[in-house]
Order: structure tokens, then C-alpha cells, then sequence
């Protein structure tokens, strides 16, 4: 499937490209407060055309892009950005080189069970940083089910997204209580 998803972005990179370079106000904000709170550099894993990356650049912040589709890479490029083609799952990154991870509309991509398993055995010390996605699996099937309550009209946008907060951050609690230590 790997190959496949590649072969695709490839393939639609300049309609991909063109078709998202208006996030939504939502999204634009969350990005601004990553900018806001972290220091270069920071690594766009799954970059895509380098949309987010140029932000965090015009932003102040010292990045690089890591993407395996070179159409999209080549995009990038055309931007002066600077990317390397490499699999988010293992980025051709140094370890502890980052100040932050920015990855948006990636992870759909990445095989449910590698996410998890690849956080628990990181070894993670008071000098790396990153986000730790316990009960990963867990997560998306909440978001899953609350989104097609809101599919069906059973509830808000908003009712559904506050349901997913709510009900994610009780499984993280749960997480964090059962894995101190």
C-alpha cells in the first residue's frame, strides 16, 4: 500500500497542490500556535507540496520537509524549501536534531499498528521530545464513531468534535495512569 499511496501522490501532485493551499481558519490557527511555541528546527513529516512548511518558514521557523512522493517534493522544492524523500515511519532525520514534529494529513497514511508499537519501544530521554500516541487505534475508532454520528445528523459538528475531545483525553488519562513509571 505504501507504494501505491506514493504512486498516486505522484501522480495528482500539481492538482493536490493547487486544491489545498486554503486551509481552514481552524488549521491555520493551530499552525500558527506550533510556530508561536517551538524553536528551529522543527521537521513537516509527510510535507506534501510544503504548504505548512512555507508557513512555519514565513514564520520564523528553520524547518525541512520529509515526504516519499517525489511529485510532491519537487513542488516543494519549486518553493526553495528544504525536503528530503524519506518514509515518515523512519525519517532519515538525526536523533534528538528537532525542536518539534509538524504532520498534517499524514498519519492517515501510516499503517494503524506501526504508530503505536513504533512509540512504545522509542526510548525517549529528557533531551528528545515528541508526542508519545498511546492507544493510538483506540483514538481513531472514537473519531470514527463520533464522526459518523455527525454524518448521520445524530449530532453537531461541534457536539461530535467535543465528544472526541472528551472521550480521547479520558483513554490518554487511562494511558498515562497505566503506563507510569
Amino acid at each position: 500500500p505504501v507504494d501505491q499511496t506514493r504512486a498516486t501522490y505522484d501522480r495528482v501532485a500539481e492538482d493536490y497542490d493547487r486544491t489545498t493551499q486554503g486551509p481552514s481558519p481552524e488549521l491555520v490557527a493551530f499552525r500558527d500556535g506550533f510556530a508561536a511555541s517551538v524553536g528551529s528546527p522543527v521537521a513537516d513529516l509527510g510535507c506534501g507540496p510544503g504548504r505548512d512548511l512555507r508557513a512555519l518558514r514565513d514564520a520564523g521557523i528553520t524547518g525541512i520537509g520529509v515526504d516519499l512522493s517525489s511529485g510532491m517534493l519537487a513542488r516543494a522544492v519549486g518553493l526553495g524549501l528544504a525536503v528530503v524523500r524519506g518514509d515518515i515511519r523512519r525519517p532519515p532525520l538525526r536523533a534528538r536534531s528537532l525542536a518539534g514534529i509538524w504532520s498534517c494529513a499524514a498519519l492517515l497514511h501510516v499503517p494503524r499498528a506501526d504508530v503505536p508499537v513504533t512509540q512504545m519501544i522509542r526510548k525517549t530521554t529528557d533531551k528528545s521530545r515528541g508526542i508519545r500516541l498511546g492507544n493510538y487505534v483506540q483514538i481513531r475508532t472514537i473519531e470514527d464513531e463520533e464522526l459518523e454520528q455527525v454524518w448521520a445528523g445524530k449530532k453537531t459538528a461541534k457536539e461530535g468534535l467535543d465528544a472526541i475531545v472528551k472521550r480521547g483525553n479520558e483513554l490518554l488519562e487511562r494511558f498515562e495512569k497505566a503506563n507510569k513509571g
